[in-house]
C-alpha cells in the first residue's frame, strides 16, 4: 500500500492499473501524433518531389500532358520548369507546368540514363536536341504537332526553317525526330 492523493491509501494493483492506463493512453497520442506527422509530410508532398522521387526509383512510367499526348520510358531529370523522360530510343523534354499525370508502369531497376541530359528550360532543350539531330518536333498545349529544322530562337518564339513560329508559353514538350 501507497499514501495516495489526499492522504488515502492506494493499493498496488490500483496503482498498476492506473500506470498501465496511463501508459495506454500515452501510447495511442503517440501514434495519433506520427499519423498527424506522416499526414502533414503527404500534404506537404510536391508534383516535382514525387517526380524526383520517381526519377531516383528508376521506375517506368506513362506522362499525360496537356497537349493529350502520352509519353512512356523512365524520368531522367525533374526540375522546376522541365522534366526529361528517357524512352526506348530518345529523350523527351515536357514542359513541368503541362505535366498532367504521372502513371507508375512498373518499380523495376533504373536503365541506363542517357548522357548530356543538361537542359534546365525549353530554350535549353531545343538547343541540345537541334545540336544533336536537323529535325526537332515540338508539342504544343494546342495539342498540335511542329517539326522541322531550328532556324532561330528569339526570347520567347522559336522558329524552323519552314516559317513555323511557336512560342515558348506554348511548348509542352519537345523531343528529336525520328
Amino acid at each position: 500500500m501507497h499514501d495516495g492523493p489526499r492522504g488515502r491509501r492506494v493499493r498496488d494493483d490500483q496503482l498498476q492499473a492506473f500506470v498501465s492506463a496511463a501508459r495506454a493512453r500515452t501510447a495511442v497520442d503517440t501514434r495519433r501524433h506520427r499519423r498527424w506527422l506522416q499526414r502533414q509530410l503527404d500534404e506537404s508532398q510536391t508534383f516535382e518531389g514525387l517526380c524526383r522521387s520517381v526519377a531516383d526509383s528508376g521506375a517506368r512510367v506513362r506522362l499525360s500532358v496537356a497537349s493529350g499526348h502520352t509519353h512512356s520510358g523512365r524520368i531522367v531529370a525533374a526540375g522546376a520548369d522541365l522534366l526529361a523522360l528517357a524512352g526506348d530510343t530518345d529523350v523527351v523534354y515536357i514542359v513541368m507546368s503541362a505535366v498532367v499525370a504521372v502513371e507508375l508502369l512498373d518499380a523495376s531497376q533504373p536503365g541506363a540514363v542517357p548522357a548530356g541530359i543538361r537542359a534546365s528550360t525549353v530554350a535549353d532543350a531545343v538547343v541540345e536536341l537541334a545540336e544533336l539531330r536537323e529535325t526537332i518536333v515540338v508539342g504544343t498545349s494546342d495539342g498540335g504537332v511542329h517539326r522541322g529544322r531550328v532556324a532561330g530562337i528569339g526570347h520567347d518564339v522559336l522558329w524552323f526553317d519552314n516559317g513555323c513560329h511557336v512560342r515558348f508559353a506554348a511548348i509542352t514538350e519537345v523531343a528529336a525526330a525520328s
